[in-house]
């Protein structure tokens, strides 16, 4: 039974046709309605942890990752009420990990300086606007310092607190004319390429975003709205088409799809373009998830979906068909990192209903063929396979070798001096199973990867 398993994950795995591979979900228990999570290194070992808000429960589950995408059982530490975002920086200037969140019920920001252990020191409050809904941080003055901007839903308005480095914050700032209704999300870029850091705000309850260009001393210019989806609930940048300027993408829950906006450079942005979605778009990230250097976008499903959808870049602002990946129940919440130290852009996703969080480890195989450090992505299609597969590899391979090894790590099969890009794999007389891969090339491993044989009965 457990090795059916192994056969059934792994195939879950290999959707390598798309270009885009995540294990199957495991699972952490987190508190209760787990609404956001962040990732950073709270305890020095160089490895990276987790940290989850729970908005019944009102507390902070953190989560010690052991290196190879598997965690510790979660501490807990008490902060406000109803939190619901968190975001980790260094407050107090002394290199160690430190958190900030966002508490809706006690219209709060939450301190937490952490030790350098993996604890951290007693909530210290910070008041802002009325609902804060979204926290994130960044140096808006450009002292140096980590200051914070938080999206207030019920007053309509951003709160800017600068950082003093010590652990605390000045006086609080409001942005109340015009910023938008039902602020849920805001995110930091430069959208202008002055060098100071501007905003981004999705605005639920009109439709769009504001954007809030950046003096480089703390203060904001009146926004400059643009019309995105319906309900936008999170929001995200990054260079979707390679022009070294900052885009912007939403998850908009009501309309069900997202919202591309391409940024000219000068503070304003392209026309719209949307992309279908799965119902209960919750929250959107950016990262490359398959190894080509170019944007990709993740998206968490809410609602009765509970799961994550892919969209690869093209790297011209477009977004291919998405491919979606299971999560856990109520999937709310989703941050990016590299979990088990294989350089891949892995996913955790906080999910509300079933209290835990999720992490999806990225099973892609790479390599640098070319020796021009550029990664390869070798595709192996179909997967599985009764008879014959095709490998598919990017970049053409001179004189390589090609091992199949079988579950027990015994060598089964071994194609010599092959030249291309492409091998049409026969089966021959491969009993069904779970085999393993490797490509070669003086010796040196280029890339590798796993497919599955199985008996077709007709």
């Amino acid at each position: 039974m457990e090795y059916i398993f192994t056969l059934l994950a792994v195939a879950f795995c290999l959707n390598m046709h798309a270009q885009v591979c995540f294990g199957p979900s495991v699972n952490f228990p987190a508190g209760k309605q787990s609404r956001a999570v962040i990732s950073n290194d709270f305890n020095g070992d160089g490895l990276k942890d987790l940290a989850v808000v729970n908005g019944l429960s009102n507390d902070v589950s953190i989560f010690m990752g052991t290196g190879t995408g598997n965690f510790g059982a979660a501490n807990n530490f008490l902060v406000a009420s109803n939190p619901v975002s968190i975001i980790s920086d260094d407050f107090n200037g002394d290199n160690i990990a430190d958190l900030a969140v966002a508490n809706g019920g006690s219209n709060s920001i939450s301190l937490l300086l952490g030790d350098g252990t993996g604890s951290f020191t007693n909530a210290i409050p910070f008041a802002v606007g009325v609902g804060p809904f979204s926290v994130i941080s960044n140096d808006f003055n450009g002292d140096g310092n980590a200051d914070l901007a938080v999206a207030n839903y019920s007053t309509d308005d951003v709160s800017i607190l600068l950082g003093t480095g010590t652990g605390s914050f000045g006086a609080t700032s409001s942005y109340t004319s015009g910023v938008g209704r039902h602020p849920r999300s805001l995110i930091s870029a430069d959208f202008n390429g002055d060098g100071a850091k501007d905003l981004a705000i999705a605005n639920g309850g009109t439709d769009n975003i504001s954007v809030l260009l950046g003096t480089g001393n703390g203060i904001f210019g009146s926004p400059t709205y643009f019309a995105v989806g319906s309900q936008p609930v999170s929001i995200t940048s990054d260079d979707f088409n390679g022009d070294a300027i900052a885009d912007l993408a939403t998850a908009n829950w009501s309309s069900n799809d997202i919202s591309v906006l391409l940024g000219t450079g000068t503070g304003s942005f392209g026309a719209l373009v949307n992309f279908v979605a799965n119902p209960g778009t919750s929250s959107i990230i950016s990262a490359d998830f398959n190894g080509d250097a170019k944007a990709d976008l993740a998206v968490a499903n809410d609602a009765d979906s509970n799961n994550v959808t892919i969209y690869i870049g093209t790297g011209i602002g477009t977004f291919g068909s998405l491919i979606n990946f299971m999560a856990d129940s109520g999937a709310y919440s989703l941050i990016s990192a590299d979990f088990n130290g294989d350089s891949k852009a892995d996913l955790a996703v906080a999910n509300f209903t079933s209290k835990d969080v999720s992490v999806l480890l990225n099973c892609l195989s790479v390599g640098d063929l070319a020796k021009d450090n550029k990664k390869e992505i070798i595709s192996v299609y179909p997967n599985p396979f009764s008879s014959s597969t095709t490998l598919r590899i990017t970049t053409e391979f001179q004189e390589s070798t090609l091992i199949v090894y079988n579950s027990y790590g015994i060598i089964v099969k071994q194609i010599n001096n092959i030249t291309g890009q492409i091998i049409n794999f026969q089966r021959d007389n491969l009993p069904a199973g779970l085999y393993f891969i490797r490509m070669i090339n003086e010796k040196n491993e280029i890339t590798k990867s796993k497919f599955i044989i199985f008996n077709r009965h007709e």
